[in-house]
């Protein structure tokens, strides 16, 4: 009769991948040959990828499996709301060989964790996995020392509130240790609105880790539209900000100046790949992004083939123009046979698109003839700025209902919010019944 141990190397690294750890240490302790067969595998599928809260029984249990020889395997730890002792392998085989009774700390673990490469958080982490969570894990891998990590990521289904990330100058000093090999930093941050300290510090944080960072992606979402103050330096990154090895930049919802595009482009302008910029908010739209482009163009940004700038946005609260998304992807931007999408709103639901070459529209110097030439001309069109104008009566609906009061009270005047509400229906009515010239391109 066959046997697991006869199948093909193939065959039982795929069943081992369907068992538990508890299952795999019952295969192993079948026979001597079992043992030696699967040693490999189970120490491969066990231990390569590991799951943890930040649950002080567990983490000292799984301290004292790293301080092992199973801290050699250990390569992607992930913190997950549904990890628990069943999911971290059993220590009783080493159990004899711990004397220390004091309970071990996450430092601890990651001393022992030579090949540890990735450190994240999966989709089941909520709001408790928040700053607090972060904090004690850049702490511990600082504090260990370790180097070898390369990707880092923060919960992605919870946003940490950026005021909760704020680290002290003499916090700050440790994190030069333990990220001397980070490559990829995704962070998932919220804010209301940016204030220059906070910001500050945390470009401050992300520039003292990143002195190898290739990728960095910040998806951000803010919750007020109220326009920030800029430090001193007329932005919202530290003075000195540097990111040396930046090859991909992803970005989304966050408040920046031109100035603190430059610095996060200007020093890798010939190693640059990726540029991604989306629902990003300059002071002055129009004018900032132009100025961004004009840059790139004059940097060259020889390895870029992958630009992406979403600058459609309600904002400033301008109805007057609205902006496109610029694509060019898989190929080098930086030259006249690169095509560029451009789409633009159009209406409510769809966009006007056409496809020019990007790097010759920006031989204009004027920010309004370059938008111009470039939407050829749709950028100011009621199409284009339907749905700002549509946004911008509800924006006034709100505006006037807030001052109306609290509509529980008995002093509101349910009259009068009636009243604002039919005229902001027959606003959008007008605005939704506007016929369309110019519908070639429309998609």
């Amino acid at each position: 009769m066959s046997s697991l141990a006869s199948l093909p190397p193939e065959l039982t690294d795929l069943v081992f991948s369907h068992l538990t750890t508890r299952e795999s240490s019952k295969v192993r302790l079948i026979n001597k040959s079992h043992n030696e067969r699967f040693q490999e595998p189970f120490r491969t599928t066990i231990f390569t990828h590991i799951y943890l809260t930040f649950d002080e029984e567990i983490i000292d249990h799984f301290a004292r499996i790293s301080s092992s020889d199973a801290g050699f395997w250990i390569q992607h730890i992930t913190f997950s709301d549904n990890a628990s002792k069943d999911r971290v392998p059993n220590y009783d085989w080493f159990a004899a060989r711990m004397s220390s009774t004091t309970p071990l700390t996450l430092t601890d673990a990651f001393k022992c964790l030579p090949n540890l490469r990735t450190v994240d958080f999966d989709d089941t982490c909520t709001t408790e996995y928040g700053a607090t969570a972060w904090k004690k894990l850049i702490v511990a891998i600082s504090s260990s020392k370790v180097s070898t990590i390369e990707t880092l990521r923060t919960p992605q289904k919870t946003a940490m509130v950026m005021s909760d990330l704020k680290i002290s100058p003499s916090e700050m000093k440790w994190y030069r240790y333990g990220f001397r090999n980070l490559k990829t930093l995704e962070m998932r941050t919220r804010v209301q609105y940016e204030r220059p300290g906070l910001t500050e510090n945390l470009w401050t944080w992300i520039a003292k880790v990143g002195t190898k960072l290739e990728d960095l992606t910040i998806w951000n979402s803010r919750t007020s539209r109220k326009k920030p103050t800029p430090n001193q330096q007329g932005g919202f990154l530290p003075q000195d900000f540097n990111l040396p090895e930046l090859k991909s930049i992803r970005i989304n919802d966050l408040f920046l100046a031109v100035r603190d595009v430059k610095l996060l482009l200007s020093n890798n302008s010939d190693k640059i790949e990726t540029i991604n910029l989306s629902n990003c908010r300059m002071d002055d739209q129009k004018k900032d992004w132009f100025d961004v482009l004009k840059f790139l163009k004059t940097k060259h940004f020889t390895e870029l083939t992958n630009l992406r700038l979403a600058l459609s946005g309600y904002y400033d609260r301008t109805t007057e123009y609205d902006l496109p998304e610029l694509t060019v992807t898989n190929s080098n931007w930086a030259t006249v046979d690169a095509t560029c999408e451009i789409r633009l709103r159009s209406g409510v639901s769809k966009h006007y698109v056409v496809r020019k070459s990007l790097w010759n529209e920006l031989d204009e110097t004027d920010a309004t003839v370059f938008w111009t030439s470039l939407t050829n001309g749709k950028w100011e069109s009621k199409r284009a700025t339907r749905w700002k104008r549509i946004e911008s009566a509800r924006q006034w609906l709100g505006s006037e209902a807030r001052e109306l009061g609290n509509p529980d009270s008995l002093s509101f005047n349910s009259a009068r919010y009636q009243h604002l509400q039919d005229e902001c229906t027959a606003k959008i009515r007008r605005i939704d019944t506007e016929v369309d010239s110019d519908c070639e391109g429309v998609e």
